[in-house]
Formats: C-alpha cells, structure tokens, sequence
C-alpha cells in the first residue's frame, strides 16, 4: 500500500497566530504513522501549502494526481468534501483526475474515506457504502494516529483517539463487526471473473 498526502506544512493557532506545529514535526509525525502502519511508501505532494491549497492553481494539483494515477493504481480514496478547504480542493481535484478516459486503466474502486467531521456537512453524501472490518486492528490505528501528537485535541474533540474510537465502534455495529471503517463509494468496476 502507498500514501500520499496532498499538503502538510506549518500550522498555526487560529486564535493567537503561534505556531502549533512545524513542517519538520509534521513530516516526522508522518514518519512515525507510516512505520506502525506498515505503509511500503508515503509521498508528499505539495509542503507548506497546508489550509492553502484553495490559493494553488487547481491545473497544478490535477496534473501532479494525473501523474500519481498513472503508475496503476486499483484502488483510490480520498477525503469529501468537508468544511476544510483543502479537503474540497482534493475532493474536487480527484474526480477530475478520475475522469473517464484520462488514462486506460482506472482504479477499479474509488471511494472517499471518512473522519470524524461527519456530523459537519452541509449535505448529505451521496452513493453506496464500503464497510471494512478493522476489529483487529483497531490497536495500531489509535497507536498510528497517536503519532500525529501536534494535531490531536481533547477527548471531547472530533480530532482525538476517544472520537476516532467512537466512530470505528458506531461504523462497526451498523455492519456487524466490533470496529469498523466506512468508505463512501465513487466508483467500482469489476470484470466478469466475480460472476
């Protein structure tokens, strides 16, 4: 499995204007993810463009995925569009490089995962649901996000390991597992080999 990350960079307290945390803390923290997840490569797109990728020309941000797409992958997820700046200039910027035509293998699944910001959306998602079974894995996924120390926040914040573990058991029960991961499918082709 590969990873890329379309922006990390230095953030800053929406309050204050101080640092919350550096480039150089951000590319360790993913670092450290990367490594309990056993992730074979982790790619960063664009850095110190974090909350900023609304001010990039989306041609820029559409070809660099063009290229991504192009090395074959089958299966592809991406964030929706939340009331994150970014996680629309993605969203928006994946359907465009998972247009039809652009390339002659599409991924055969593209689904966009979800987070804890659900319950902030000013529309409903729309498509079929993908359910994933991650009981047994639940440990290294709180362990992984852990590692993203600087972005945490309290128990109570959708941003925390309490919320994450919330929303794996809620996703979980609806599908009949302790834990379990929702994707909202995009797209999925299979050939005639499942029939």
């Amino acid at each position: 499995m590969d990873l890329v990350v379309v922006s990390i960079g230095t953030t800053h307290h929406r309050s204050d204007g101080q640092i919350k945390s550096t480039l150089e803390q951000r590319r360790d923290e993913l670092g450290q993810a990367v490594k309990v997840l056993g992730i074979a490569s982790a790619e960063v797109m664009f850095e110190n463009m974090d909350g900023q990728l609304d001010t990039m020309p989306r041609y820029e941000i559409i070809s660099r995925l063009d290229g991504i797409l192009d090395r074959g992958y089958d299966q592809i997820y991406f964030p929706y569009a939340s009331h994150h700046q970014d996680h629309q200039v993605v969203y928006e910027s994946c359907f465009s490089a998972l247009r039809q035509g652009a390339r002659k293998n599409n991924p055969s699944l593209a689904a966009m995962y979800e987070y804890t910001y659900i319950g902030w959306l000013p529309m409903g998602i729309q498509g079929g649901h993908y359910y994933v079974d991650i009981s047994s894995f639940m440990g290294k996924k709180i362990v992984a996000l852990q590692c993203y120390a600087s972005q945490l926040s309290t128990p109570d914040h959708p941003i925390s390991a309490q919320s994450i573990e919330s929303l794996a058991r809620m996703r979980g029960m609806e599908s009949g597992f302790t834990y379990a991961e929702m994707f909202y499918l995009v797209r999925m082709v299979k050939g005639m080999e499942f029939l």
